[in-house]
């Protein structure tokens, strides 16, 4: 199926991007931001993200960089007003819209919530950018405006997204946003050419690794390639600086290929995933905004070919 897509490009780098709809959007999901999951992004002939249809989970589809505000993992908050309301009352998750609560439990970011309502979004592009915005008012005293725009500027060979959250509410918003970041390159297996380069020495925290994965000096390496058939790694990492922004390198070692990914607020989390065929570091960054108050955070992608 043909899903909403629009291609930018500066000259050097392309980005093809799906567009949030409601009736035949790529993603339609109550997890993740329905708004500028980019599918690739491409120099030439390398490729550097991919799509978790390469799970075997038909009911989880993403690509890319699927961004999830309001996660509610491991103590960090949950959907706005999902703690307050009653089962079959309602909640917003920030980048979907308005979700209905639907028992007692702690709010469950891969379980699947009924959309009463796909927050509405204004979309405009030109050539090398797009900007989406979801403005959500006045529900029980909630309210957002979100602004995401995603450029590839002429003197970069990569991607910037910038993202600002307008608190048009009543209550403060205290919240968390990551990206998955599912990442490929050039189409190459998660294994031993494989590694991420940080600028701090990480320690292993929750994991489930299996000794798939390790950590030397400033990296976190590979010992063996990650198996078909659903296996996975998963790992959170310590010994970055919480006061400084992020940054980290994936890179193939085997194609000289990599993505340099970085932001421009502290991390407060470190996450990663891997299968055969997708590799995931996940940082996390504190969204805070009082009534009134607007929240600003950009990440870059740049693009490494050795």
């Amino acid at each position: 199926m043909n899903y909403p897509k629009i291609r930018l490009s500066n000259g050097q780098i392309e980005a093809d991007v799906f567009l949030p709809d409601a009736e035949n959007g790529y993603y339609r999901d109550s997890r993740f931001d329905w708004s500028g999951m980019i599918d690739q992004i491409r120099m030439g002939d390398h490729t550097f993200l991919c799509s978790s249809e390469v799970t075997h989970d038909k009911n989880f589809r993403a690509s890319g960089t699927a961004e999830e505000l309001c996660m509610g993992i491991l103590g960090t908050p949950g959907p706005l007003g999902y703690d307050e309301a009653k089962i079959g009352g309602i909640f917003i998750k920030p980048g979907v819209g308005v979700l209905e609560k639907q028992s007692d439990e702690d709010y469950q970011f891969e379980k699947p919530y009924c959309i009463l309502q796909p927050g509405a979004w204004k979309v405009e592009r030109g050539t090398d950018w797009v900007e989406f915005i979801q403005t959500i008012d006045n529900v029980n005293g909630w309210g957002y405006c979100y602004k995401k725009r995603i450029s590839l500027p002429a003197d970069k060979l990569g991607v910037v997204i910038a993202r600002t959250f307008e608190n048009i509410g009543e209550k403060a918003i205290d919240t968390t946003h990551y990206c998955h970041n599912f990442m490929l390159l050039d189409d190459e297996p998660i294994g031993p050419d494989y590694e991420i380069r940080l600028p701090f020495a990480p320690a292993i925290g929750d994991e489930e690794l299996f000794g798939r994965v390790a950590t030397a000096e400033n990296n976190i390496v590979f010992s063996e390639q990650i198996p078909g058939n659903d296996g996975f790694a998963w790992g959170s990492f310590t010994g970055f600086n919480p006061d400084d922004n992020y940054s980290f390198g994936v890179v193939n070692k085997k194609t000289g290929t990599g993505l340099h990914i970085e932001g421009d607020t502290p991390m407060m989390r470190f996450h990663l995933y891997c299968q055969q065929l997708m590799i995931c570091p996940e940082p996390f960054v504190r969204v805070k905004a009082a009534p009134g108050e607007t929240f600003a955070w950009q990440t870059k992608y740049l693009v490494q070919n050795d």
